[in-house]
């Protein structure tokens, strides 16, 4: 297997590049904080100009709005717009989870209103996925759409959503009429955040921002053209989303925690030529090796299996593994990061408090996208065969 570039892949990498040099903001995002209202609009417009220079939406069909590039392709560009000092992808639920679900699984009319809507920036997305009682367990699903006249009626609550606060759509989860423990008693729906009966409470995360919130749903009627497939079919779509989510940011979080790890490395360096010992110590620099050594293992994973989805789909454990191994990779970097520079590190006053910041983020990544409980569960149930009843190893969030 080969996961290097190819001529034509490096062509565009470069064409990207020479875009990116010239299209950058040329002014740094509203100082306002990361909860502004200015801050979500520049973000908006940074989403606009990616897709009138028609780098949105890489691997979807042109007909779409698309470029109908591979999703090596894509992975590609997402890895370097990553390794760029470039404002954040507002629309990347939208561009990297929903879209394609909705290019395999909705009708023709939901195509062609929500898919160029989610490329040039007007519709942001959130995922109505999680509940306060039932987790990561996509089965014990409370919200509930009851079937009333020409459409559903929403009754409910999920939390831990990203982007709920400034989200124009949720792709949300709900029991339909069915058996209450079935997977066919839940259905997929495509909601109007502006609708009425939605009431969004911002959560505060232990990193200080309100990226997450808590949606109630108090007799929100969803018109029948809004289910996403059929209804009893959500379960299936609900695991192909997530199974986009996993594999088609691959290459754009390898870019981050490489250059996390660049940093810390130039850390060390000033640490060792102004004469300090502590990151010398032998135990500090095994670490760092270690984590070189992952983060080369896993950008290797991330190009096998988008290589291997140009020939067939990838089996949902190959998603499940890149899950697994990032999200804990990434939890013993910055760990390692943190005992090498040592008690300062923790203060919001070195390095603008990036340092903090990363330990505290990723506290969550074995959490979100699927616990790494779930993962290993679907691991060793679809690829080692250990059971045929090792539970609901297809329950994740």
């Amino acid at each position: 297997m080969d996961w290097g570039l190819t001529e034509e892949e490096t062509q565009l990498r470069n064409r990207f590049l020479r875009w990116l040099a010239a299209n950058l903001p040329s002014r740094p995002l509203p100082e306002e904080g990361r909860d502004g209202i200015g801050y979500w609009q520049a973000l908006r417009q940074w989403q606009r100009r990616l897709f009138e220079g028609g780098w949105a939406g890489l691997s979807w069909p042109v007909r779409y709005g698309g470029q109908g590039a591979s999703e090596r392709a894509e992975a590609m560009i997402f890895g370097e717009l990553a390794a760029q000092n470039v404002p954040e992808r507002i629309g990347v639920i939208g561009e990297s989870l929903v879209g394609p679900t909705l290019i395999a699984e909705g009708s023709e009319e939901q195509r062609r209103f929500f898919l160029p809507r989610i490329l040039d920036g007007s519709h942001l997305w959130c995922q109505g996925f999680t509940e306060p009682e039932a987790g990561s367990d996509l089965q014990s699903l409370t919200t509930r759409a009851e079937r009333r006249g020409d459409g559903y009626v929403v009754e409910g609550r999920k939390i831990w959503t990203s982007y709920a606060a400034v989200a124009d759509w949720c792709l949300l989860l709900a029991k339909t009429p069915g058996g209450e423990a079935d997977r066919r008693s839940v259905s997929c729906f495509l909601v109007d955040m502006k609708s009425p009966g939605i009431a969004v409470r911002p959560i505060r995360r232990i990193t200080g921002d309100r990226r997450f919130g808590e949606l109630t749903f108090s007799g929100v009627a969803v018109p029948a053209h809004r289910v996403l497939g059929k209804p009893g079919e959500g379960w299936r779509i609900a695991m192909r989303a997530l199974e986009h989510e996993r594999i088609k940011l691959g290459l754009a979080l390898y870019e981050r925690f490489h250059a996390t790890l660049t940093e810390l490395i130039a850390k060390v360096k000033a640490a060792r030529d102004s004469g300090e010992t502590r990151a010398l110590s032998r135990g500090y620099r095994s670490k760092i090796a270690q984590a070189y050594a992952e983060l080369q293992v896993f950008r290797a994973h991330v190009w096998r299996v988008l290589s291997s989805r140009a020939e067939a789909p990838a089996s949902d454990f190959q998603s499940a593994l890149l899950k697994l191994f990032w999200s804990e990779m990434n939890q013993r970097l910055v760990q390692t990061a943190l005992a090498v520079l040592g008690d300062r590190a923790q203060l919001e006053t070195y390095d603008n408090g990036i340092w903090i910041h990363r330990y505290l983020r990723a506290r969550g990544d074995t959490i979100e996208a699927g616990t790494s409980e779930i993962m290993r569960g679907l691991i060793a149930r679809r690829a080692l065969k250990l059971g045929a009843d090792m539970g609901n190893d297809a329950r994740s969030c």
